[in-house]
């Protein structure tokens, strides 16, 4: 009888602020694939939870990222019947789609015994999703910087979660597609902006290398998407005002929204925000996650095992 592997993709959180589409964090909420090798050729998809009513299971991110991390193999992608559980939201900006990708190349990493180098399901999954923010965090977990050369190779770096460094994510009850949020953005800057930027990026990778938390208040701000994506989510506005009144370091557009990362160095309460929602008559999740050092796991097996060690 074929094993079934269980694998946990976890959420992400990009862009960090001035980090557009070059940071990323992991956070504790999970997808989990369950991976049945047939011994044929067919290739299925059963999807529950999160978007079970609306995702094609024949055109799907997981199926393509199987097939393709088996191309770049040169070989066949054997068949499987794969079940996927989906508690990320979709088009909420915290990586439904990349955690899609990584599931399935981490599904074509155990069905081909460990074949693919983690370079190799880096580039793919950066390939795959236009940049690599959202799916090397999924991958190896932690807070990750990256970019990428002309050839589409990632360089990259992962810093472990600061002690100390508490996350919220906001999750509205109304979707903003990646698309529309990057519609809204304009095609040039001013050589102000940049440089503001680029000061605001590096001063939050040297406030997460070095743990100086008190950094993030400045270091997270951004002029380069989210003054522009934020009149799309109604009433986050409101609910990063609340959250700095509250004592948040930075409450950061994540991804490209709907959903507001809140950023503290104390355990904030939600009862302010989901009072906000229902005086706005939004519906709101505001869920408190542990941003985390793994990415991608094995977890049919007595310990949990990273797939890239």
């Amino acid at each position: 009888m074929s094993e079934t592997y269980r694998l946990r993709v976890p959420g992400t959180s990009a862009n960090l602020g001035p980090g557009f589409d070059a940071a990323g964090l992991a956070l504790g909420l999970y997808n989990d694939l369950l991976v049945r090798p047939t011994g044929g050729a067919a290739i299925s998809l059963a999807v529950e939870g999160e978007g079970a009513d609306s995702l094609d299971p024949q055109d799907n991110l997981i199926i393509e990222a199987y097939r393709r991390a088996f191309e770049l193999l040169q070989k066949p992608a054997p068949g499987v019947r794969l079940e996927s559980f989906n508690r990320i939201p979709l088009a909420r900006g915290i990586g439904s789609s990349s955690a899609a990708i990584v599931a399935g190349i981490a599904a074509a990493q155990v069905v081909s015994a460990g074949a693919l180098s983690l370079a190799t399901a880096i580039d793919l999954a950066s390939a795959m999703d236009g940049h690599p923010d959202n799916v090397l965090p999924a991958l190896v977990g932690g807070i990750c910087v990256a970019c990428r050369d002309q050839e589409g190779h990632v360089y990259w770096h992962r810093i472990d979660p600061p002690q100390g460094l508490y996350a919220m994510v906001l999750i509205p009850d109304y979707p903003l597609p990646t698309g529309k949020a990057r519609q809204a953005m304009p095609e040039a800057y001013s050589r102000e902006e940049a440089v503001y930027n680029i000061g605001h990026y590096g001063l939050a990778v040297a406030a997460f290398m070095s743990e100086n938390l008190a950094l993030l208040k400045e270091a997270l701000k951004d002029r380069l998407h989210e003054p522009y994506r934020l009149p799309l989510m109604p009433g986050m506005a409101r609910m990063r005002e609340l959250a700095l009144d509250a004592g948040a370091l930075a409450a950061p557009v994540s991804g490209a929204g709907s959903t507001m990362l809140v950023l503290s160095d104390k355990p904030l309460a939600a009862a302010p925000f989901m009072a906000q929602a229902a005086e706005e008559k939004i519906k709101l999740q505001a869920l408190k996650v542990p941003i985390i050092a793994q990415g991608v796991q094995r977890t049919d097996t007595e310990t949990e095992m990273v797939l890239w060690p």
